[in-house]
């Protein structure tokens, strides 16, 4: 009996470890994104660091994107593998940061945004919540925003994370195209992790992305 009380206390102790690991690790990778957007918003060149996990013959590190073993073979890709991909799949040449987007949030909490140009044409922002380090609850804040100077037909919601896409026609409360090129958006979910705003038709590759409507 207490050989089977001893095990499952293990196996809880194991999988609640596992979960934490998880958890951790989403945190990780909200912090690496904002280090390389921010990066990417003042035009400096930005390094994940490594693709791979090294190897030094007597140690294995552990902080690539993809898992390999000691024979130098990959094993699987790990979660943040799939956020760069994100980030490379729609930061593409033709995008750059620009200060001809702006952006207002009634939240309390700091935000951090800025513009985005395809080709010298405004087409969207990004945003995300920057009091605080990124943490382990993933919990997303409802919020009215106003983004002004561009003109969006189809409006997507884009998790940099997850990679879903979501439309956001059941929370675009109003839409200026010609007058005030501006758009509101009533209880928008934010949080402190990168999110993007952006017309649907200017994602130059869905592939890469889930749509979730």
């Amino acid at each position: 009996m207490r050989i089977l009380l001893f095990l499952s206390f293990l196996l809880c102790s194991i999988v609640c470890l596992q979960v934490n690991n998880i958890i951790r690790i989403l945190s990780e990778i909200a912090v690496d994104m904002r280090q390389a957007l921010i990066h990417f918003s003042m035009g400096i060149p930005y390094s994940f660091f490594t693709m791979v996990d090294l190897n030094y013959g007597w140690m294995l590190q552990s902080y690539g994107l993809v898992r390999m073993n000691g024979a130098g073979k990959a094993v699987y890709k790990r979660p943040k593998f799939y956020a760069v991909q994100h980030i490379a799949s729609l930061f593409t040449p033709e995008f750059k940061a620009t200060d001809a987007v702006g952006l207002s949030c009634n939240t309390s909490e700091k935000v951090y945004s800025f513009g985005l140009e395809k080709n010298g044409r405004p087409v969207g922002c990004v945003l995300w919540l920057c009091g605080n380090r990124p943490s382990d609850t993933l919990e997303r804040r409802l919020a009215d925003i106003s983004v002004q100077g561009v003109t969006m037909k189809d409006p997507v919601y884009v998790d940099m994370l997850t990679g879903y896409v979501h439309d956001l026609k059941g929370i675009l409360d109003k839409y200026y195209a010609r007058e005030y090129d501006t758009v509101i958006l009533k209880d928008f979910p934010i949080w402190d992790s990168p999110v993007v705003i952006i017309d649907r038709s200017e994602l130059p590759n869905l592939t890469n992305f889930s749509r979730h409507e």
